[in-house]
C-alpha cells in the first residue's frame, strides 16, 4: 500500500513542512539554515542584543511604576494610548530577540524569519511610540505642570528616550549582521552527521558500514599484490 503524500500547511505552522519523517516515524528538520558570519564575534553580538533588550524592558517597566503626573493625571487622554503601544511592541521585540539570543550562530528557516526577519520590522515601532510618548509627555507638562513631582516626570522622559534608543540600536544592530543561507541539501547532510553524532541509526538509503565509521574496501586494482 502506498504512502499517502505529507498534507502542506501554510499559515503558522507552514513551518512543519520542513520536518520529514522516515520509515521509523521519526522526524528531522530538512529545511534551510542560516549561518551567522558577521565581522563581529556572535558572543560579543548576542550580548549586545541581550543589553540592549533588558534595557528596553526595564525602562517599560519601570515607567508604569513612576507616578508621573502623565500617567495619572485627569487629562491623559492623549498620552496613555501612545503608552500602550509602546509596551506591546517593547514586549513583541523582546520576545523575538530572546529567540534570537537563544537560538545560536545556526539558525533555521522559520527562527530565522520570526527573529532576525521580523526585529528590524518590531523594533521600530517602540522606536517611534517611545518619541510620541515623550512628545506627549512634554505637550501634558506645559498644558498642567508637573503637579509637584518634577523628578517623576523627568525619570518618565528619560526613560521613554532610553527605549527609543535601545530600540534603534537593536534595530541597527540586527539589520547589518551577515546571514549565510545553508541549502536543503547541506542541510540534511548536517542533520544525518548530528544523528549520527547522538547515536541515532542511520537514514535510510545510508549505507550501515559509513554509518558505523567503518572504512570502505578499497577498489580491487588498488590493493597491493600478493606475496
Amino acid at each position: 500500500m502506498a504512502d499517502k503524500p505529507q498534507k502542506k500547511r501554510r499559515g503558522r505552522r507552514s513551518f512543519l513542512n520542513d520536518f520529514k519523517a522516515d520509515d521509523s516515524g521519526q522526524y528531522s528538520y530538512m529545511g534551510n539554515v542560516h549561518v551567522y558570519e558577521g565581522s563581529v564575534p556572535y558572543k560579543t553580538e548576542r550580548q549586545r542584543v541581550i543589553v540592549l533588550t533588558a534595557m528596553m524592558c526595564a525602562s517599560a517597566v519601570a515607567i508604569g511604576c513612576i507616578p508621573a503626573p502623565s500617567m495619572l493625571g485627569y487629562n491623559n487622554f492623549y498620552v496613555v494610548p501612545f503608552f500602550i503601544i509602546e509596551l506591546v511592541a517593547v514586549f513583541i521585540t523582546a520576545w523575538a530577540a530572546i529567540r534570537l539570543a537563544a537560538g545560536g550562530s545556526e539558525l533555521r528557516e522559520y527562527v530565522y524569519e520570526k527573529t532576525v526577519k521580523a526585529i528590524p520590522n518590531r523594533a521600530p515601532v517602540a522606536f517611534y511610540s517611545a518619541l510620541a510618548c515623550v512628545l506627549a509627555n512634554i505637550v501634558y507638562l506645559c498644558l498642567n505642570g508637573f503637579a509637584e513631582k518634577p523628578v517623576a516626570s523627568a525619570a518618565a522622559l528619560l526613560l521613554h528616550g532610553v527605549i527609543a534608543a535601545a530600540a534603534f540600536q537593536l534595530r541597527r544592530g540586527v539589520e547589518h549582521e551577515k546571514w549565510s543561507v545553508v541549502l536543503k541539501t547541506a542541510s540534511e547532510a548536517k542533520t544525518e552527521a548530528q544523528a549520527e553524532d547522538d547515536g541515532v541509526f542511520p537514514s535510510v538509503g545510508e549505507e550501515p558500514a559509513e554509518a558505523a565509521g567503518e572504512t570502505a574496501p578499497q577498489d580491487l586494482g588498488e590493493q597491493s599484490p600478493a606475496n
